[in-house]
């Protein structure tokens, strides 16, 4: 209970638009060696800020504040404002400290189309802008971010978003052609599991995933015995279920955009007495999904980009919002946010903070570590090029593999 009101308080002050800062209150002096400031928890944090007065970098942010996908919102925001303490801390960037600006996307395509408008008109000095986790989101936008010529850092996963020639995508996890890859070798070469069945949503992500997963069960060897799809928010999957029961996969292949949807699925799947080993995109270590199922997610299997010891910056960081937010999860929507931000700052102060100057920065980041990966940008604007195996014991994803398939035409042995 506890956490929902601080969730509805939350979002009462940020619906029309959130200004969070590291750096000092809006309307006090700056330069002072410590600062007070507002944070997605909505209480306060402190941050050193050594720049002498120096005028912030500002970093928009497109997040959902309101609507159903407003808890994993919370949580991109809370990524990217531990990094943004953390940078201020230590001085910040070249002597400014950062700021965080937040527009409320409203979990729609319309609100995203929006919010990112908004930011665009209202704060001409943004540097960058983090974009949505949900490919749709994305796709809603990509004509106003090819006007704006602002770097947008993305969190949807989808393939073709950094392939419609837009210069100024940069994707912060890895897309699902690498997810879909994983998957379908796991369970086939290292499972031996052939006949599979697939779970997917209709929108971009889940059929970008759908699509990919064909493939490379087939390259690896396995039959899809059955393709089913859901629209986003579903409550009942019996129909999807008793099509899975009468196909008789020996794994189930999941490709759910909302962790909320798959914890519904998971549960009726339960109930109907399914024996088909689960293997989950990312959602299924998603904290909505962990709350949610508990030790039910025991013997699941999931492929993830973001998991704590997968690297030694995934655990400094899971360690840091654990103890900034007690009571968060670490996953994939506060790590992507999280690296993102620290990739920036790393631009803002090698290349400069021109829209031009840091697109050509993120281009050229290589070998940076962060929480999800180490981070190699390609020409089409993709810095990770993996995924993590993990299998639940109880509650807990345990790693069992990574495969990384920067630059490599290996089958991911």
């Amino acid at each position: 209970m506890k956490k929902q009101k601080r969730l509805l308080s939350f979002a009462g002050v940020v619906a029309a638009g959130l200004l969070v800062t590291a750096c000092g209150t809006s309307g006090g002096g700056g330069g002072t060696s410590s600062n007070s400031s507002s944070n997605s928890s909505g209480g306060n944090s402190t941050a050193s800020s050594s720049g002498g007065g120096n005028s912030p970098y500002e970093i928009g942010m497109l997040s959902a504040l309101t609507g159903s996908g407003a808890a994993s919102g919370k949580l991109k925001v809370d990524g990217a404002q531990l990094a943004i303490n953390e940078i201020n801390a230590k001085g910040g960037v070249n002597g400014h400290p950062l700021k965080l600006i937040v527009e409320d996307d409203q979990t729609t395509n319309p609100g995203t189309v929006n919010a990112f408008n908004k930011l665009v008109s209202q704060y001409p000095k943004l540097t960058a802008i983090i974009g949505p986790i949900r490919s749709t989101e994305v796709q809603a936008i990509n004509p106003n971010i090819q006007q704006a010529g602002v770097p947008v850092l993305i969190g949807g996963t989808d393939p073709q978003l950094t392939h419609e020639n837009d210069p100024w995508i940069f994707r912060f996890r890895p897309n699902d052609s690498y997810s879909a890859r994983t998957m379908a070798y796991y369970l086939i070469k290292k499972l031996g599991l052939k006949k599979i069945a697939i779970v997917h949503s209709t929108d971009a992500f889940g059929t970008g995933g759908e699509t990919y997963l064909k493939k490379y069960i087939a390259q690896y060897g396995g039959t899809v015995v059955s393709d089913q799809g859901y629209t986003n928010h579903a409550t009942d999957y019996t129909s999807i279920i008793t099509a899975l029961k009468s196909a008789n996969p020996q794994a189930v292949a999941t490709y759910f955009t909302y962790g909320a949807d798959l914890g519904i699925f998971l549960k009726q799947y339960s109930q109907f007495g399914m024996k088909a080993t689960i293997m989950g995109s990312s959602s299924i270590s998603s904290s909505d999904v962990i709350h949610l199922l508990g030790n039910q997610l025991n013997g699941d299997y999931g492929t993830v980009d973001y998991a704590y010891g997968q690297n030694q910056a995934s655990v400094t960081f899971g360690k840091a919002l654990e103890k900034a937010y007690p009571g968060v999860i670490p996953d994939n929507y506060s790590s992507y946010t999280y690296d993102a931000v620290n990739v920036l700052a790393s631009v803002l102060a090698k290349s400069g903070t021109s829209h031009k100057a840091v697109q050509q920065g993120l281009f050229g980041v290589k070998g940076f570590k962060g929480a999800e990966g180490t981070y190699n940008f390609d020409k089409n604007g993709d810095g990770l090029h993996g995924y993590t195996v993990v299998k639940f014991q109880g509650s807990k994803p345990v790693i069992l593999k990574s495969y990384n398939f920067y630059q490599s035409s290996s089958s991911g042995n």
